[in-house]
């Protein structure tokens, strides 16, 4: 009788010896469900749903049982029980986690058709981690920052698979001064650190995605304001200036300058100040008698008489207004600006008409 209490013992042991072990699940001791050739026979049916519904049913029982602390079952609950929740990328991480897990169920079924599925599902839970240590696509953040992984073997495998929403966001953080490939190791060391137990390939693609958007939002801004910046000067060199200056005193240039003038901000007093100039300049074009009147009129008023003309740019119809008649080659010459002064109600015709003659005189109704 002595000589059968240790092999009485031995199973016992066997279930319970690798408790806390930090690589390996311990085997658990309640029975499980079903069996592994159960599960055979929903496979040689290609009945794939009733095997899903019973890894399901088995990982709810193992969900009871790895409560305790260790690495692995810390690792277990994050990643394959049913209450993981795995990042951002759930769906997809669960899909790729999940498709390796039950080809390995598969197999260890197959050749060990006589464990229960309880004891399958856990082999392969073991397996699973061991053997995805090393792999880019499934490996875990704690196994690339125990260095069983390394960054450059995610990149290359993303290189090989085109995965361009690795490789693209990369390209760009490693190419961006004050940032290079170094950006990515520090983020996603850091990212790792606060979450072991995702998937480092996931972790990676939102990380440096959100670098590379950041990086994509700076360059943005930098672009707009050089883009401003070139829009201040041009319109500071077209328009802060008198108009004859830059050869573009016509209509509809003197239309901006008056609207820049009217508008507050740091320019308006140059914008103002090339107004009355582009005037003065505007006054050398027409004669003695009308720059009388215009001279007077400008003085007495700058601001009222800038206002009438540009009221004058506006009026008349396309082909009457003076600043649409066909000039041939005069349009940006000044041209317009004169006409649009002339046709002004307090100027004086360029000419003074002469008196009728006694035979120009016709009497009214003949």
């Amino acid at each position: 009788m002595k000589k059968l209490i240790p092999l009485i013992l031995i199973p016992f042991l066997q279930a319970c010896g690798d408790a806390g072990s930090d690589t390996e699940l311990p085997t658990i001791k309640a029975k499980s469900a079903y069996t592994c050739s159960q599960y055979n026979e929903y496979r040689t049916y290609g009945d794939r749903e009733s095997q899903r519904r019973m890894i399901s049913a088995t990982i709810q029982q193992l969900d009871n049982e790895y409560t305790g602390e260790s690495r692995i079952e810390k690792y277990y609950r994050a990643v394959h029980s049913t209450s993981a929740n795995i990042g951002n990328s759930a769906n997809a991480d669960r899909r790729a986690y999940s498709s390796e897990l039950y080809n390995i169920i598969d197999h260890t079924c197959l050749i060990n058709p006589d464990n229960s599925l309880a004891t399958a599902v856990t082999n392969s839970i073991n397996k699973f981690y061991v053997d995805t240590a090393t792999q880019p696509y499934l490996a875990t953040c704690q196994s690339y920052l125990e260095g069983s992984i390394s960054l450059e073997n995610i990149l290359s495998l993303a290189t090989e698979e085109r995965y361009y929403l690795i490789i693209n966001p990369v390209k760009v953080i490693a190419e961006t001064p004050d940032y290079g490939i170094e950006a990515v190791t520090h983020a996603l060391v850091e990212t790792c650190t606060a979450k072991p137990y995702e998937r480092v390939w996931s972790q990676l693609d939102l990380t440096a995605n959100k670098i590379a958007n950041n990086i994509r939002h700076q360059q943005g801004l930098l672009e707009s304001q050089e883009r401003e910046k070139a829009r201040l000067k041009f319109e500071l060199e077209t328009y802060g200036v008198s108009l004859f200056k830059t050869g573009n005193a016509d209509c509809r240039d003197y239309q901006t300058q008056y609207e820049k003038s009217q508008q507050p901000g740091e320019h308006q007093a140059q914008y103002k100040a090339a107004l009355l100039s582009t005037l003065t300049d505007a006054g050398e074009l027409l004669t003695p008698r009308q720059r009388v009147v215009f001279d007077k009129l400008l003085a007495d008023n700058p601001e009222g008489f800038a206002s009438a003309l540009l009221e004058a740019t506006h009026s008349g119809h396309l082909g009457s207004s003076p600043c649409y008649k066909e000039r041939k080659g005069e349009r940006r010459k000044g041209v317009e600006l004169k006409d649009a002064i002339e046709s002004m109600d307090n100027i004086p015709a360029a000419i003074e008409p002469k008196p009728l003659t006694q035979n120009q005189l016709v009497p009214l109704g003949r």
